[in-house]
């Protein structure tokens, strides 16, 4: 089934409001800047806080939707590229659209570069690249003949999320 661009957009959105609500209002680790042990830094102009490390937002999300959240699994189509280097599934949300959950302590530049030649290279259209200064993240739209989807890398919450409709 295909949906237009503005249905994944969409999707994509309401899942960002919902993950910044669990993560934004969730525990405070109380360490202060700087004592990290690196996620986030060097990306956009150094202005990117990271919210959720990416030891967090696997757990994070398990709260946040339950028995919805099929923890340690990866409800892709076949033949979608293997997640990179840098990465750990956290898990799926499989609704009114597909969506897989990934830790991330890779940069943005880094998921964007594979992910852009792996789609293609596994018969995807890229459809855009686009950078979201206010995540830290960059969002890579794609097709074919079967889906439509996205692949939102999330800096501040160390976190990739695809999105298949």
């Amino acid at each position: 089934m295909k949906h237009s661009k503005k249905s994944v957009l969409i999707v994509i959105l309401f899942v960002f409001a919902s993950l910044c609500f669990v993560a934004c209002g969730g525990e405070d680790s109380g360490e202060g800047e700087g004592e990290g042990e690196g996620e986030g830094e060097g990306e956009g102009e150094g202005e990117c806080d990271v919210v959720t490390t990416a030891d967090k937002i696997c757990e994070n999300n398990e709260i946040a939707f339950g028995e919805d959240f099929k923890a340690g699994e990866a409800i892709l189509p076949e033949g979608f590229p293997d997640a990179p280097d840098g990465t750990e599934l956290c898990g799926s949300l499989d609704g009114l659209a597909q969506q897989v959950i990934y830790s991330v302590t890779a940069t943005s530049e880094e998921i964007v570069a594979y992910y852009s030649d792996a789609l293609e290279a596994a018969g995807y259209t890229i459809d855009s690249i686009e950078d979201d200064a206010d995540k830290c993240g960059s969002t890579i739209n794609f097709s074919s003949t079967e889906v439509t989807g996205s692949v939102a890398y999330i800096g501040i919450h160390s976190e990739i999320i695809i999105t298949l409709i």
